[in-house]
Formats: C-alpha cells, sequence, structure tokens
C-alpha cells in the first residue's frame, strides 16, 4: 500500500504540472483508487493485474509514458521507477508474453532488453534504462 500511495504521489505532481487541475480533486480520487485495494469484497488477482508486461511496459503506456514526464519535468519519479522494474520480475507460467519476457530477460543484455520493450531510446533515454537496469537487479 506504501508503494502505491508513492506512485500515486508521484503521477498526481505529474498531472497537476501538465494539466490545470485540482490538487484536492486529485487526492480525493487516488484516495478513492486505495480505499478500492481495501475493500476485501472486491478482489482482483495479482495474476490478472500482473499479466501482458509487455504491453504495459510500451512507451506511451501507464508505466514508461509517466516514467518519462516525471524525468523530464524534474519531478520525483523514484516508485514509479521501482514499480517499473518489479514488473520485470513478474512471472506467470500461464501467461504468453510473461514467459517471452522471461525468455528475453534469460537470454540477452538487461538494457537491451529494457530499451526494447520500453522503446526508451539507448542514447536519448539512457539515463533511465541504467535506472531501470539498476533497480531491477537491486530487486533479486
Amino acid at each position: 500500500l506504501q508503494r502505491l500511495r508513492a506512485v500515486l504521489s508521484e503521477t498526481r505532481a505529474l498531472l497537476l504540472a501538465k494539466w490545470d487541475c485540482s490538487a484536492k480533486e486529485l487526492e480525493d480520487y487516488h484516495q478513492k483508487i486505495i480505499a478500492r485495494f481495501e475493500n476485501p469484497y472486491l478482489s482482483d488477482e495479482i495474476v490478472r493485474v500482473g499479466r501482458t508486461q509487455l504491453r504495459k511496459l510500451g512507451y506511451n503506456e501507464r508505466f514508461i509514458r509517466p516514467l518519462r514526464e516525471t524525468f523530464a519535468r524534474g519531478l520525483n519519479y523514484q516508485a514509479l521507477l521501482e514499480t517499473t522494474a518489479l514488473i520485470y520480475r513478474f512471472d506467470d507460467p500461464k501467461d504468453e508474453e510473461s514467459q517471452k519476457l522471461a525468455s528475453l530477460l534469460a537470454t540477452r543484455p538487461l538494457k537491451t532488453v529494457i530499451s526494447e520493450t520500453t522503446g526508451l531510446d539507448p542514447k536519448k533515454d539512457h539515463v533511465l534504462i541504467e535506472q531501470l537496469a539498476t533497480c531491477y537487479l537491486q530487486h533479486k
């Protein structure tokens, strides 16, 4: 729950920097999201949430886009970075993308896999690629 709060805080800062919106409304919305996770009657299996990593790691998808944009704006992005790195650790034997990602990680250089799966440019985005690789290795 602590990681979720940190990621929501970082994305909230990004949304406030990008758009003319109310900090209070965003905070209320994020509290609503947290309440859903705390509700024992609303369950969502981790396998369903974690599957299809390759799609979710896309350049303009839910993890890399906010990571790129917080980085570009000089905002805090540590929780986004760590969460994104952990996506590479998720392993579901029944999910085709999960198995493909595991195979890539086992047979190719880590930074190459990160670049290819996220669309981050090895020259332009080398700092983010390096940071993702470092976080990935720290969470073995």
